[in-house]
């Protein structure tokens, strides 16, 4: 593990660092630089003290420096030399300072006690980039908090790293909004189980039966409900979508209690995600279309768009009075009703391009012409007729002439006009 520890120009003053570790351990060591109790408690393969050009000359460092070479002999002992920081230039040196010195999959503890102006600002945002860019782990992020020394100059120690766990959330969060993918979401939502099961494994003497049932049991449960609501809607499955939306709401009443105590960002996002899936409890063609116009707000096209071909042959199935669900949903049923969409949509092609010719031709008989006002709206024509853009999609523009991305979009948009309208006919 390596330890990156900051150093000031402060006039520090011995005290004694303290640190509740965990319920059953307090680690304690008298210093004046917050740097010496990290290294004697963590005990680190390799420690980066980051230095400005006033802190290098400055007597802090000889002292330090000294100090851990005679305490800490053999120690891996390196300094990060910083700019001041006195232009944006300056900011970004120092933040390409701090990144280049870690490598991939490093584990890394942070002690910003003695860092000062920008750092801690900087420090958090290297820690960010970090853990997406070279995939390091963060072991701890401390602080030791001199202002709140006690009566006994005892000095506590916070442990800032749970706080890390915020820029999880604001990625998660800012995915899900965006782009409807809600599985981060779910892994944090499971996480706090997850974590406090494994570390019962290392206690000893093993936690009493009461302990497991304190465990947000319930959180983790709507957490493996949201990622199936995720991944059903990721594949536009609006049958099992509905299933998971009726799970998904039991499973947020059972976990709002224990989402205060163990996952608070979440709490922020309870309304919006209520909000956001509870329409898609139903399964009728209302309840299907918007699905439909959620994907396109969410830039999924080619669900948009597949699902879309699907409602289509659905509103011509109930149009014709084949309900409930299971009626239309069997094979025998769809396969018929389709066959019979693309006969009628051939012949009002062909019928156009003959009328032009000024030649006739004979209608077929169709059973999808008992639908009221099919052959004098040609609403539902046209939209079929956009199968050629779900072609386009589903055979990733492998043809030798692919709709452009633009065309693409914009087609998207009107084939859901086109639907919404189908549907006020119905």
């Amino acid at each position: 593990m390596k330890l990156i520890t900051f150093l000031g120009t402060g006039n520090y003053q011995e005290t004694n660092y303290f640190w509740e570790k965990d319920a059953s351990k307090k680690l304690e060591y008298k210093t004046k630089f917050f740097s010496e109790a990290v290294i004697s408690w963590l005990k680190p393969e390799k420690i980066l003290i980051v230095l400005t050009e006033t802190v290098q000359k400055h007597n802090n460092w000889t002292e330090l420096k000294n100090l851990l070479e005679t305490k800490f002999e053999g120690q891996s002992i390196e300094p990060i030399n910083i700019p001041n920081g006195s232009s944006e230039n300056e900011l970004w040196d120092i933040f390409s300072n701090l990144t280049e010195s870690i490598n991939q999959n490093d584990e890394v503890a942070f002690d910003i006690t003695h860092s000062f102006r920008s750092l801690p600002v900087l420090s958090l945002l290297a820690i960010s980039y970090l853990r997406v860019a070279k995939n390091i782990k963060i072991k701890y992020l401390l602080y030791g908090a001199f202002e709140a020394k006690n009566e006994a100059n005892q000095v506590p120690t916070f442990d800032l790293t749970p706080f890390i766990t915020l820029l999880d959330w604001v990625t998660a969060t800012d995915k899900s909004l965006k782009f409807g993918d809600s599985r981060e979401l779910a892994s944090l939502l499971q996480s706090p189980y997850s974590i406090l099961r494994e570390k019962a494994k290392t206690l000893s003497p093993p936690p009493p039966s009461e302990y497991y049932k304190n465990l947000p049991q319930s959180l983790s449960k709507l957490g493996v409900t949201l990622d199936e609501l995720s991944k059903n809607l990721l594949l536009a499955r609006p049958i099992e979508i509905s299933k998971s939306v009726g799970k998904f709401n039991t499973e947020l009443i059972k976990a709002e209690s224990q989402a205060y105590q163990f996952a608070k960002p979440f709490v922020l996002l309870l309304d919006h995600v209520r909000e956001e899936y509870k329409s898609f409890e139903r399964t009728d063609l209302t309840t299907q279309l918007q699905l439909i116009e959620w994907y396109i707000d969410h830039n999924h096209i080619s669900q948009a768009v597949s699902l879309g071909r699907e409602w289509l042959i659905s509103w011509a199935c109930e149009a014709l009075g084949l309900k409930p669900w299971n009626d239309y949903l069997a094979p025998e049923y769809r396969v018929h009703i389709e066959k019979e969409i693309t006969a009628y949509s051939h012949w009002k092609r062909e019928k156009k391009k003959k009328e032009k010719e000024g030649k006739p031709f004979i209608k077929p008989i169709l059973m999808i012409e008992h639908i009221n006002n099919i052959d004098k709206n040609d609403t539902f024509y046209i939209a079929w007729e956009k199968i050629d853009l779900r072609n386009d999609l589903m055979h990733c523009g492998m043809r030798p002439d692919p709709l452009k991305v633009e065309s693409i979009l914009q087609q998207a948009k009107d084939f859901v006009i086109l639907l919404r309208k189908c549907n006020s006919d119905l």
